[in-house]
Order: C-alpha cells, then structure tokens, then sequence
C-alpha cells in the first residue's frame, strides 16, 4: 500500500481522511502526531493506531511519500534550486531531503531533475 491508496475504504467515513487533509494542506510545517490528535480530540497512540489501520501505512511513511512526490513534481516543473525545495515540501534542511530523496528514487535530486530534463 502506499500513497495511492491512502482515500479508500474507510478513510472517507472516518475523521482520518481529515488528517490526511490537514497533512497534505500543511505539508510545509511540521505537524507533530501532537499536534495532530490535539486537533483531532484523540491520543497519540490512537491517532497512529486509526492512521495505519485506514491507510495501511504509518503517517511518517504517508508524509514522507507525500513530501517526495511533491519533490519529484517541482524538480520536473519548476526551476528552484534543491534547498528551496527542501524547504518547500518540508524537509528538516537540504542534506536532509538529498539523503531521503536517495534512499527512495536511488538518485539525487539533482540527478532526478537532469534525467527529467533530458527526457522532454
């Protein structure tokens, strides 16, 4: 499961597709699960335990996949350099967003976006 999947069964009859929303519209910020079930009138643990069991993945994996599509997206579309877009789809710094950036496409940003390029 992944990213894809998050909006079926019963995220749309639960107060999770809300979180997903408040994740997606504040994917900038950093949304603390605190913050989060503070928002939602539930405890932490619950929170974690209802996103997972909507979703089928923790709410660090969706926000994660969530940020680096947003990544992929302004790397392909735009031309702002690669901290901006650290910046931008909420990553903690630049070496940070190239560190996740690899370990999940197996390239660098700045790679990604050339290989992009060279493709149009």
């Amino acid at each position: 499961k992944g990213i894809d999947c998050v909006i079926c069964g019963d995220a749309l009859d639960s107060y999770i597709f809300d979180v997903i929303k408040a994740i997606s519209d504040h994917l900038a910020d950093s949304l603390t699960i605190h913050t989060l079930a503070a928002r939602f009138h539930v405890s932490e643990s619950k929170l974690k335990q209802d996103f997972t069991a909507t979703t089928g993945i923790t709410m660090k994996r969706f926000t994660t996949q969530l940020r680096l599509r947003q990544a992929r997206s302004m790397l392909r579309n735009t031309d702002l350099d690669v901290a901006e877009i650290a910046y931008r789809c909420g990553f903690s710094g630049e070496s940070h967003f190239i560190d996740v950036f690899h370990k999940h496409a197996g390239i660098t940003p700045g790679k990604f976006r050339k290989d992009e390029k060279a493709h149009v």
